[in-house]
């Protein structure tokens, strides 16, 4: 995503659903882990760019049995739907005109097993322009107005 607004922005929202269409041989399930960054490329995103972990946005199996070899069929827009995973990330500093990149990682992906089948879908990102606080605000309108009439004053 790239920060079109012109100012820059310190915080974003995420809402997504996450989705288990496979549930694989682990006991204890499997997590989508989310982490987002604000310098990666495209040309380093998979391999040298730092990422930023956010655990309020991971996505972990809701259907756990743990006893197929092979993993059994879940249906991911029921049982293995979980609704609205939903965080504000805060205390960042994205620039105007700047990316902020966001994955969703399977660390638990290894040869030989029977991996859970993770999925995600109606991502939804927002960011709100940060607006000063009433207090500053007020403090620059007295500062206006004391220009102005120091300046009329004058006069």
């Amino acid at each position: 995503f790239v920060n079109n607004t012109g100012q820059t922005l310190d915080r974003f929202t995420v809402t997504y659903n996450g989705e288990q269409w496979r549930d694989g041989q682990s006991a204890s399930g499997e997590t989508l882990a989310f982490d987002y960054s604000l310098t990666a490329s495209p040309t380093d995103w998979f391999s040298t760019a730092t990422f930023t972990a956010v655990p309020a946005l991971n996505f972990t199996s809701p259907v756990v049995a743990g006893t197929g070899t092979l993993g059994t069929a879940v249906n991911g827009n029921v049982e293995g739907l979980v609704s609205d995973i939903t965080a504000t990330v805060t205390g960042i500093s994205w620039a105007p005109g700047s990316e902020l990149w966001l994955r969703w990682g399977d660390p638990q992906l290894g040869p030989g097993l029977a991996d859970d089948g993770l999925a995600i879908d109606n991502v939804r990102v927002s960011a709100i322009v940060a607006v000063p606080e009433p207090g500053t605000i007020s403090l620059l309108a007295l500062g206006v107005v004391a220009f102005f009439g120091v300046r009329r004053f004058r006069r």
